[in-house]
């Protein structure tokens, strides 16, 4: 079972998706609930896999993260907003 971050769920079902068909009887569950629970689900070995979107903390060195994608975030303004710049 993977949870966590609703942001990499997506890939992650996907990803099991493919999984399973490779493995027939293998099932892949994937549940969301934030980075935070993902975190600490696996700390806790509710879940195989914990997923985040955030780099781990400190207090969290006893786990090992795995970059498995990077994402891009931008802003888009209408033409006709007056915003000539962002700061």
């Amino acid at each position: 079972m993977l949870s966590g971050s609703s942001t990499v769920a997506p890939l992650a079902a996907e990803i099991g998706k493919r999984f399973e068909s490779l493995h027939p009887g293998v099932r892949v569950d994937v549940q969301t609930g934030g980075s935070s629970r993902g975190i600490n689900d696996a700390r806790a070995g509710l879940a195989d896999i914990g997923m985040a979107s955030r780099a781990l903390k400190a207090s969290e060195g006893d786990l090992s993260s795995f970059t498995i994608a990077l994402d891009g975030i931008s802003v888009i303004v209408n033409r006709s907003n007056p915003a000539a710049s962002l700061s």
